[in-house]
């Protein structure tokens, strides 16, 4: 039996040639089976794609020719698709961090909403009920746009294993993001936490994590983790970053290498790491630090120049890297290698008040100039 391809033209295509293939309107087979001519749609804009479909037509008439009988297929649930995902992605070698983050939205928050709604398979979870769900995220702006990429992500993967025939969430609306420009320290705002380090508990080890995020442009999850043979005698530190497996290669100031060189061991650990003892997770530690910098900050009590108070938190360090090398005039281009971004436009996007900061320097070079007039 022979299963011909042709499309079904819309109103709206110029187009009338059922053979012809550069459109986008749907695809249709045709076959004839018992002497009776049948009809199915592909629901598939694609040639290729119906050219996929057609042979599996083919192959299940050859079954039933060979006296099979057609298996009922077993509908797949939400939880079966989620673990399947998670599985698939762990097979990908995706970093522990993502795989922690993908479980926390699927498997913890997915499908406890789909169980206390009665969404149990896959078929059932509609557009509808993937906005109903949208509603109860308490996310902000650019995580929940996060989110909702995944969930597309996650639901192609369905798809293409032949799960559920289109991606509900393709009709999702599109999350406004209203990009703020990060904050970054001044000279006399890194100052007074530098001194700040210094009368609180720990405040050595403190103090050397602060300028070493301050003057290498380290996340605090790669800094507190930074082995000690990662710094070499020339005062360069070369890692791989935990978050994107991106090599990173800078060099310290010489006071800053010997203060992290003069280090005392964690008590109860080996002479592995500046920072931590070895034990635990790499989150666990992170974790510990930035509640450690949390408590700092809060003693500092940094001000904006209208005398509101001025939120501080640990990735401020690496935009400050990333400003002074900017007004130093570095290119943009360098400073995405320094911070160990893949793209330059991830250094656009994230890091705008950055070039912002130049901008306002040249802007007071432009001024300066006007006293020759």
């Amino acid at each position: 039996m022979l299963v011909h391809i042709f499309t079904r033209h819309s109103p709206s295509c110029p187009q009338t040639d059922p053979q012809y293939k550069r459109c986008r309107c749907i695809r249709w087979v045709t076959y004839t089976h018992e002497g009776k001519q049948r009809r199915e749609s592909t629901k598939k804009r694609s040639w290729e794609q119906a050219t996929v479909y057609a042979r599996g037509v083919e192959l299940r008439y050859e079954k039933i020719a060979a006296g099979e009988k057609p298996k009922p297929t077993e509908p797949c649930t939400v939880a079966q698709a989620v673990t399947a995902y998670l599985d698939d992605a762990r097979s990908r070698h995706l970093a522990d961090v993502t795989i922690a983050k993908l479980k926390h939205w699927f498997d913890d928050q997915l499908v406890t909403w789909c169980n206390a709604n009665g969404v149990y398979y896959l078929h059932d979870l509609d557009l509808s009920h993937l906005r109903q769900w949208r509603t109860t995220w308490q996310d902000g702006p650019l995580a929940s746009q996060k989110k909702q990429e995944r969930v597309r992500g996650w639901l192609n993967f369905c798809q293409s294993s032949g799960w559920i025939r289109d991606n509900p969430a393709r009709g999702l609306s599109k999350i406004k993001v209203i990009q703020t420009p990060t904050d970054y320290f001044t000279e006399d705002e890194f100052d007074s936490i530098v001194e700040k380090c210094s009368t609180i508990k720990n405040g050595q080890r403190l103090r050397a994590l602060v300028l070493l995020m301050r003057w290498s442009g380290l996340a605090i999850r790669d800094a507190v983790t930074l082995e000690r043979s990662r710094l070499n005698a020339d005062g360069q530190i070369f890692l791989y970053r935990a978050k994107t497996g991106t090599p990173v290669h800078v060099t310290l100031p010489p006071d800053v290498a010997d203060e992290l060189r003069s280090l005392p061991v964690m008590p109860a650990s080996s002479d592995r790491y500046f920072f931590w003892t070895g034990n635990g997770t790499k989150k666990s530690v992170t974790s510990m630090w930035q509640r450690s910098l949390r408590r700092m900050f809060k003693a500092v009590g940094l001000k904006h120049k209208d005398g509101k108070l001025k939120r501080a938190y640990p990735h401020m360090f690496r935009d400050t890297f990333a400003v002074q090398l900017l007004l130093c005039g570095v290119p943009l281009h360098d400073v995405a290698m320094l911070l160990g971004h893949t793209s330059i436009k991830t250094t656009e996007k994230h890091y705008s008040p950055f070039v912002l900061a130049r901008m306002e320097q040249l802007d007071e070079h432009v001024r300066s100039a006007w006293v020759s007039r």
